[in-house]
């Protein structure tokens, strides 16, 4: 049975395994992301591991992290470089769009073992998966070159993503390549035999795996926790400079247009720089530039 601990980050306490070397933001990408099944290459992994080591070495090397604090944290990713903790990597390769969640998985992972390898030697602080084994990085850094070498990001407080609509496209680009391969494959069905039937089983499967879990996941975690921020939807709407085209046929298109070009420039209620620039009363703009109107295709007589 498997038993759980207590982790805290920004968003709270989530529950992860005790035996995990990761911690709460690897465990939330594990719950917001079960799609595939799939993780990400073991080689990719341990590129991690390698970029990790030497970030610590370089930020020693400028003064930026103490020496045994660098030496703990190069000696942990030294063992996700040559594998030694795979096990500890479980999110979907279907993520955050910047792989994110793969490059806290590696801090929180080498931060935790990094401690159990040093403990007291490292210092009163604990090592933190931000502050010391992500040090001067950032995922849109580290993935990238995690490639080149056989996904509210990770350098930047309080950022938000839109996570789980990146995920679900990945997963749609997925299906998309797998429908080409489907294609081609079919192309080789000659007299009722096709050579390539397990590619085509292989391909169609995830796919309608992929978008069922896909389709799941959009619906539980981003569709059904949208709201409607309408006073932010009045505000643009007011503040759009395509309401002067009801103003055309009363003040004539030059005047309309020095009216969107200032309500633009000047980030205003179009009313508001109408009512400055004309003679029209309150009454007559609140009619004119009454969007409900326009879209019932019952805009007032000019």
């Amino acid at each position: 049975m498997c038993t759980y601990r207590i982790e805290r980050d920004a968003l709270g306490e989530v529950r992860v395994p005790t035996t995990a070397l990761y911690g709460a933001q690897t465990q939330r990408a594990v719950n917001n992301f079960p799609i595939s099944g799939i993780r990400l290459p073991v080689p990719f992994i341990q590129a991690l591991g390698l970029i990790k080591k030497a970030a610590a070495q370089v930020n020693a090397a400028v003064g930026l992290l103490e020496t045994k604090r660098a030496q703990a944290i190069a000696q942990a990713a030294d063992e996700v470089a040559h594998g030694g903790h795979d096990v500890h990597f479980p999110i979907d390769v279907f993520q955050t769009g910047s792989g994110t969640s793969t490059n806290m998985n590696a801090n929180e992972v080498i931060a935790q073992r990094a401690m159990q390898l040093w403990g007291d030697n490292v210092g009163e602080t604990p090592i933190h998966p931000n502050d010391d084994v992500n040090l001067g990085q950032s995922s849109n850094d580290v993935i990238p070159t995690a490639i080149h070498v056989q996904p509210g990001s990770s350098i930047m407080p309080g950022k938000v993503n839109p996570v789980i609509c990146e995920a679900v496209m990945m997963a749609a680009v997925q299906v998309m390549g797998n429908d080409l391969a489907i294609t081609l494959g079919n192309q080789h069905g000659n007299f009722e035999l096709n050579t390539m039937l397990p590619l085509i089983a292989h391909n169609l499967l995830q796919s309608i795996t992929l978008l069922a879990h896909a389709a799941q996941l959009f619906a539980d975690k981003a569709i059904a926790e949208m709201t409607i921020n309408a006073e932010r939807m009045v505000e643009a709407m007011a503040k759009n400079p395509i309401l002067v085209t009801a103003l055309t046929s009363v003040i004539g298109y030059d005047r309309a247009t020095q009216i969107a070009q200032q309500a633009y420039t000047e980030g205003r209620l179009v009313k508001e720089v109408a009512a400055e620039r004309t003679t029209l009363s309150a009454a007559e703009l609140e009619q004119l530039l009454d969007p409900r109107l326009m879209v019932k295709g019952r805009m007032p007589p000019g």
